[in-house]
């Protein structure tokens, strides 16, 4: 049985994420007919759904769709959301009523970093959301997408949310979309940077209860990982996840193994690293991040 089911309801948004992996792909909200069908019949095989965008809180009949899915039988409900509505402490009790259980809500930054990244002044809001999602005792989850302009600030972001109680935190490594209206050269970080951040921040990640980690290459993150991180590997996230009305990003046609990559431990859980990155930085750069170990000094 397919695990979760992530429905997409179309590109509706509030923001305008510069890194926005789904730009392009459908400019309205989906009719919800055809949503609320789909919910019903993936229901035969799935365990838990989750409603994703777009920014899914902004389709005019959210609450509905998820009371379909409460009607259904999903043992769980969830969010992917950029926290903005729920602000609105009325809007998210009408959506606990039809049946959500969590929420994964994306955070990118600390303040400034935020608002420039999702172009909105938008941070306010997603930190009310993610204020009222805990007091609400949803499951919260505050995401983010690592990329030049906020991998030297995410640590000030994590120490902000630990103070209010967030007890997860997700991470997703860049994923390169032909549509978005962004040069993705400006946003792309080595894969050598990426490895010395997660080992810069392995004190603070600890404080989490979990770490969830999807898009990145096994061999970026520190050869012992963390009791608390919780690593999804493309073959994992294709084969437990299913996307309905959005393909998965993860496919081996975005990346290349090189020849570092044949004597991987993880070569058979691996799609090898994303085209764009490599030629930007080279393959010296994955090379150079095989020798960081937790010795090195925070740059």
């Amino acid at each position: 049985m397919q695990k979760i089911i992530i429905i997409y309801v179309g590109e509706v948004c509030n923001n305008d994420c510069m890194m926005c992996s789904v730009k392009g792909h459908q400019r309205d909200a989906f009719d919800f007919d055809k949503l609320s069908s789909k919910i019903v019949k993936r229901k035969k095989h799935a365990t838990e759904i989750s409603f994703t965008g777009g920014e899914p809180t902004e389709h005019p009949h959210i609450i509905k769709l998820l009371r379909t899915a409460q009607e259904s039988g999903y043992k769980k409900i969830s969010l992917s959301t950029n926290g903005r509505r729920l602000a609105d402490n009325h809007f998210l009790e009408k959506l606990i009523d039809s049946g959500l259980d969590e929420v994964s809500i994306a955070v990118h930054g600390p303040k400034d970093i935020h608002n420039e990244i999702v172009q909105k002044r938008a941070f306010r809001e997603a930190l009310q959301g993610v204020k009222n999602s805990l007091e609400n005792n949803l499951i919260v989850t505050v995401d983010s997408v690592t990329m030049s302009k906020n991998i030297a600030h995410l640590d000030k972001l994590w120490s902000m949310i630990l103070k209010l109680g967030v007890e997860y935190i997700g991470l997703q490594d860049l994923v390169p979309n032909k549509d978005a209206d962004f040069d993705y050269d400006e946003l792309l970080v080595s894969y050598e940077r990426k490895r010395a951040f997660f080992y810069d921040n392995l004190n603070l990640l600890k404080k989490f209860k979990q770490v969830h980690i999807t898009n990145f290459p096994r061999c970026v993150l520190p050869t012992t990982l963390c009791q608390n991180f919780i690593y999804t590997s493309n073959y994992e996230k294709e084969s437990s996840w299913k996307f309905d009305g959005l393909s998965n990003s993860g496919t081996s046609k975005l990346k290349e193994k090189i020849k570092i990559c044949n004597n991987c431990r993880y070569e058979k859980q691996c799609y090898g690293f994303r085209k764009e990155n490599l030629k930007k930085f080279g393959k010296r750069s994955v090379e150079k991040m095989m020798t960081i170990d937790s010795s090195l000094s925070k740059k």
